[in-house]
């Protein structure tokens, strides 16, 4: 997979500034995210985008770092009927990830 060096930049930043991992999967999880726009997904949708994209994390590092996500603020979750999560990107995500010139003191 070929990442954007300006969303790479922009990712490693935030979860440096969210004192998080920055992990291949972690950033993978989070370019996926960034494909679906302002819809909401599953676990299986990312999981899905990542195998289209030729690459391989398994359903149980996608649903741990979704998780991890949505404890850092990233992301929010929903349980649906079906005892499913439905996630979205949070405001923060998107008002960092839009700006040119990122600024993550707002994290903190």
């Amino acid at each position: 997979m070929t990442v954007n060096e300006n969303f790479f930049g922009q990712v490693k930043t935030l979860l440096v500034h969210t004192r998080s991992r920055t992990t291949n999967a972690r950033i993978k999880i989070l370019l996926a995210i960034d494909k679906h726009d302002d819809r909401d997904f599953t676990e299986i949708d990312i999981y899905k985008h990542i195998l289209n994209m030729q690459e391989k994390i398994s359903i149980t590092v996608i649903t741990r770092n979704l998780k991890k996500l949505c404890e850092l603020g990233l992301l929010e979750s929903n349980k649906t009927n079906s005892a499913g999560r439905l996630y979205k990107k949070s405001r923060t995500l998107e008002e960092f990830l839009s700006e040119k010139d990122p600024n993550p003191c707002f994290l903190l």
